[in-house]
């Protein structure tokens, strides 16, 4: 992980502290309750194992949107994320395969992830969610419609509506379960916003989302929600 990503996570837990005391209980139905704070370190503690894949996945994704067929790869993505004819079109696309092979170098990580995503922070309170489909690495014939969504608290503010990409550590049709989010916007040659996902039984790893290119502002944000394969 570069001193410059270490410092980005550094900086948004720091930043993240300064809402904890307006955070209150996760909704009940949405799985076991895990406090903010340790949601947030525990998110930083993954990005920082798999900072190499996170930042393979913003330069890969950046660098198709600005190629001459990016354009189109993102509007027919945003009508339809969840049409794999819509997203193969990124899958495929060779400026992509470095970002690919950084997923399948990555010994946890499992499935890659293509979609649209939207989500917004005013203060205190916030919330978003995406749906996309999701391949599995080593076959990405073996494939699924993927959504979630989450209720978030956390400070700043700012709008994101964008590509979505990611990389999660189950296969695809597995992607089922109550999650807690430590989310945050950051700078990596393009504004993004990053998400991590984990299990809220015990905050083990679900994956990464990455929003690229939709949005802006300074947030950062834990939240409870649910990820759902179909």
């Amino acid at each position: 992980m570069s001193d410059a990503f270490a410092n980005i996570i550094n900086d948004a837990l720091s930043a993240h502290s300064d809402a904890l005391a307006a955070q209150g209980a996760a909704p009940a139905a949405l799985g076991a309750f895990q406090w903010p704070w340790d949601i947030a370190q525990a998110g930083a503690k993954y990005l920082g194992q798999h900072g190499g894949a996170v930042n393979a996945l913003v330069t890969g994704g950046s660098a198709v949107s600005k190629s001459a067929q990016g354009p189109a790869i993102i509007g027919a993505i945003a009508k339809g994320p969840t049409d794999p004819a819509n997203t193969n079109q990124m899958l495929n696309n060779g400026i992509f395969s470095n970002a690919l092979d950084s997923v399948k170098a990555d010994q946890l990580l499992r499935t890659v992830f293509i979609g649209w995503s939207t989500g917004a922070q005013v203060g205190v309170f916030g919330g978003g969610g995406g749906s996309g489909v999701a391949y599995d690495i080593l076959s990405p014939s073996d494939l699924a419609s993927v959504s979630f969504g989450s209720f978030n608290l956390g400070i700043g503010g700012g709008f994101a509506a964008g590509l979505l990409l990611g990389a999660m550590t189950a296969q695809p049709h597995s992607l089922n379960c109550s999650t807690c989010i430590w989310q945050f916007g950051a700078s990596l040659g393009v504004s993004v916003t990053i998400m991590v996902l984990m299990n809220s039984d015990d905050l083990s790893l679900v994956g990464f989302g990455i929003n690229l290119g939709g949005g802006g502002g300074l947030s950062s944000s834990t939240g409870y929600g649910k990820i759902s394969a179909s």
